[in-house]
């Protein structure tokens, strides 16, 4: 082999956030969002939700008629105060020391910590969840190694790749990296590139501010494990208004967070209120490619 032989490793992000009207092409792991229509109306639906427009009439029509909804629902207990408890487990604590040399500066401030967070309580620091995972990345319901690791990382056991088409690379609905594992395997013309995939840490936030709990992102995954029958979600918890919630809190919905009756996560399982969208995922592609240099 040519010693002047490089491999070289591009890893790119796309994000889609339209409708899909049929299958795509390549399969997705994600193919579901759900609207909380019913804390909506025209304007605000279609300052939330630019691509409203294009579902099918069908759809459309389903969405339109839970407008308002979200009014006519009755007072529900201690909104935005669910229950918190320590994270003892040892299995939850072994996916979190494995993530912690992952997890982004902004989730490592002082005043942020991971917690066992009741999931049906929390209010909706959104409108419109992110993908919700299909059964393949679901954790199982009784296992709280795999529910934390679905709550850090999108999966439960085992996380999903595809072969790019037309080179050599891998592509997936959740972010991950590729590192190299070991040194060229050459054998003929042929050369061997050993790699690891890291996966990364995507952990559902959650802000507590002004004595209320809001969940932040990561809505999609905390709906999936509603369905499922689990109760607690391990979370990233920021308490008070943190540096790294100075971009985000303007974001949110400041009218419903300070509402009597707020919109909560388990109102993404109620349909009087809420509606489901096909969307497209955000996806990440890891791409190999060599390139002869000639040294000396």
């Amino acid at each position: 082999m040519d010693p002047g032989l490089r491999i070289l490793l591009h890893t790119r992000s796309e994000v889609e956030t339209f409708p899909v009207p049929q299958p795509h092409p390549l399969k997705r792991p994600y193919v579901e969002s759900v609207a909380l229509a019913g804390f909506m109306d025209p304007a605000s639906a279609a300052a939330s939700i630019p691509w409203l427009g294009a579902l099918s009439p069908e759809a459309l029509g389903e969405f339109q008629a839970r407008f308002g909804a979200g009014a006519r629902l009755g007072p529900a207990d201690h909104a935005g105060k669910p229950s918190f408890h320590a994270v003892r487990g040892p299995a939850a604590l072994k996916v979190l020391a494995d993530a912690r040399s992952l997890i982004q500066p902004s989730d490592a401030w002082n005043l942020a910590g991971f917690e066992w967070i009741a999931i049906e309580k929390l209010i909706a620091g959104r409108l419109f969840s992110d993908p919700v995972p299909i059964a393949e990345l679901l954790p199982a319901a009784q296992d709280e190694g795999s529910i934390a690791r679905f709550c850090i990382y999108g999966y439960g056991s085992q996380m999903l790749l595809e072969a790019v088409p037309g080179g050599p690379g891998l592509q997936s609905a959740l972010p991950f990296l590729l590192d190299a594992a070991g040194p060229l395997q050459v054998n003929g013309d042929i050369v061997g590139v050993p790699f690891r995939v890291i996966p990364l840490p995507t952990p559902v936030r959650v802000l507590v501010a002004d004595d209320r709990a809001v969940a932040l992102d990561g809505i999609g995954k905390l709906i999936a494990l509603l369905r499922l029958g689990v109760k607690r979600a391990l979370c990233v918890v920021h308490y008070g208004y943190s540096p790294s919630m100075m971009d985000v809190w303007p974001q949110l919905p400041q009218d419903l967070l300070a509402a009597d009756r707020p919109p909560l996560i388990a109102d993404f399982l109620d349909p009087a209120v809420a509606v489901s969208v096909p969307t497209r995922p955000r996806s990440t592609t890891a791409v190999l490619t060599a390139q002869m240099v000639q040294l000396g």
